[in-house]
């Protein structure tokens, strides 16, 4: 995901000079202003890129939204709502059998139809 503020901050005073990410997080949609904010922060800021493409970068900006109580879902609705959409089809598919995946690749397996059909 896209990093939080603290993460950021983390970035900054470390002085960090590139950062790559798998996914926009809606929840700080606007955090790329930050350099903005005084010379010091602009001059550490790092050279950021991202996100991931195709189906993988789908699976990482919908897979936070499987395990909370709405507030993401309803943040990609206001900025992606494809991605909500796709984010509700997942969480049926892997909630529509007995057992849920013990691991990610198993779980990739379950969905990936859907992921490459958004990712494209």
């Amino acid at each position: 995901m896209h990093p939080c503020p603290m993460c950021l901050g983390a970035v900054v005073v470390a002085r960090v000079g590139r950062l790559h990410f798998g996914a926009f997080d809606p929840t700080w949609q606007g955090i790329e202003q930050l350099p903005q904010l005084n010379d010091e922060v602009q001059r550490r800021w790092p050279n950021i890129t991202g996100p991931l493409t195709g189906p993988l970068g789908e699976w990482l900006a919908v897979l936070p939204c499987l395990n909370t109580n709405g507030t993401l879902v309803r943040a990609l609705e206001a900025t992606a709502p494809h991605r909500a959409e796709l984010a509700r089809a997942v969480a049926r598919r892997l909630g529509s059998t007995d057992r849920l995946p013990d691991t990610a690749e198993q779980a990739l397996e379950q969905v990936w139809d859907l992921l490459f059909e958004h990712g494209e």
